[in-house]
């Protein structure tokens, strides 16, 4: 089992993410203006973009964030989760299961 924990900012300029450990992120347009990740992948007002991986997958590279310069609002939600295997939650989640399920069934 792993525990999560996440970390989110609003990035009001053009900007890179820093790879720093995060296994998934999600990026949210709030703002008014275009928005450009990784120089490739557009992303208008009110559209999102993430990627989500399993807990054991960490990102390593780092995402850059562009606007495009054309509305004054620019603002884009970014939030990132964190997974750590926690063997005191496993253990505990291991006992519980009880020994008469069968999975098949």
């Amino acid at each position: 089992m792993y525990k999560v924990s996440s970390k989110n900012n609003i990035i009001t300029e053009n900007t890179a993410i820093l790879a720093d450990g995060f296994g998934s992120i999600t990026l949210k347009n709030i703002g008014l203006d275009a928005v450009v990740i990784n120089d490739n992948i557009p992303l208008a007002p009110g559209s999102t973009f993430g990627w989500d991986n399993h807990p054991n997958v960490v990102i390593d590279e780092n995402i850059s964030v562009r606007f495009a310069g054309i509305d004054a609002s620019q603002k884009v939600l970014a939030f990132k989760s964190y997974y750590k295997e926690d063997a005191t939650i496993t253990a505990t989640a291991n006992k519980n299961v009880s020994k008469d399920w069968n999975p098949n069934n």
